[in-house]
């Protein structure tokens, strides 16, 4: 059998390819081959020597073109996120330039499937295959809404592809509405009506660390808000749709930077409606009324909004390794 190799570098990439290297085993097609984690170094000759052995699994440009300039030339790229793109062809979102030089695309949805295929129309080829990530939420337990209920706030960072792919933390390290808001939720804490978590994207965190420290909120993990949060509220990340795909209320912040006209689908805009939109830090506390409250017509939104994003909730692990399987078992 050939092996399969994993590499992610950092976390958040990490997260994207850890449940199909727990699944390899079991699928029973492949042998586990090189696997590289955070905070792991590895050689260009180890990585070569991986690529002579079967597919190299990626999912993120940076460490995709570490495997190429090591020598590896079947490498797969599983978009992490929900397949956000923005109006440029940056490499790092789906359709950006130099993906000729992959073996194969795993899209988690349509939409980002599509932009692919307009800019590569027929190498390499993509298959959509959900988020294994997002796989093992739905074998977790309903949780309750405790008292006080958990809010999780997070922001993501000053990405400058374009203005929607940035933050409403700040901009060139000026502030913009976060704070405010976050104020408004710690505020509320003080008043005991909700209880109070702190996240951010890790290229963010650095600036939002000394905020959540000095307001004396826990800063937590992703995994932590997944585990304790009953509502999530934030500006732009996959993490959005990931809290959503566990059928708990979300808040949509909009920064001033976001442009109403902008047209990159997913949350700018055609699924900007998951949950209850803010632009103001003086609409918090009703948004957090009304999204904790979770009535009927929101929370069919965001279900309908979720099966869109991740198609193949549950299984999306063996879809991958049967699009892998596909392309290169021998």
């Amino acid at each position: 059998m050939a092996d399969l190799s994993f590499v992610g570098t950092k976390i958040q990439w990490w997260h994207h390819l850890e449940p199909l290297a727990e699944t390899v085993a079991a699928y029973g097609v492949f042998d586990l081959g090189l696997i590289v984690q955070p905070g792991q170094a590895t050689s260009v000759a180890a990585l070569r020597d991986a690529g002579r052995r079967g597919p190299v699994v990626v999912s993120a440009w940076a460490d995709a073109m570490d495997a190429w300039n090591a020598g590896v030339r079947t490498i797969v790229l599983m978009e992490h996120g929900a397949g956000q793109s923005y109006s440029s062809r940056h490499r790092s979102y789906p359709g950006g330039q130099e993906r000729n030089k992959l073996a194969l695309v795993l899209a988690p949805n349509e939409q980002a499937a599509d932009r692919h295929r307009k800019f590569y129309r027929t190498d390499p080829k993509v298959v959509v295959v959900g988020c294994p990530k997002v796989d093992a939420f739905t074998r977790l337990d309903p949780k309750p809404c405790g008292y006080p209920p958990v809010v999780a706030f997070s922001t993501h960072w000053d990405c400058r592809v374009s203005p929607e792919a940035g933050s409403a933390w700040s901009h060139n390290r000026q502030p913009l509405v976060g704070l405010a808001m976050l104020d408004e939720l710690v505020r509320m804490r003080d008043l005991g009506v909700i209880d109070l978590l702190g996240h951010a994207h890790p290229r963010i965190m650095d600036e939002v660390r000394p905020a959540y420290i000095e307001r004396e909120v826990p800063i937590v993990t992703f995994n932590e808000v997944v585990e304790r949060a009953d509502l999530y509220m934030v500006d732009n990340s996959s993490t959005l749709f990931e809290f959503a795909a566990l059928d708990r209320p979300v808040i949509v912040v909009d920064s001033p930077r976001y442009r109403p006209r902008a047209n990159h689908g997913l949350r700018f805009w055609s699924h900007a409606d998951i949950g209850v939109r803010i632009s103001k830090p003086s609409e918090v506390a009703r948004a957090v009324m009304v999204a904790l409250e979770d009535p009927e017509a929101l929370a069919a939104m965001r279900r309908r909004l979720v099966s869109t994003v991740y198609p193949h909730l549950g299984t999306s692990r063996f879809v991958a390794l049967d699009a892998i399987a596909a392309r290169f078992a021998r």
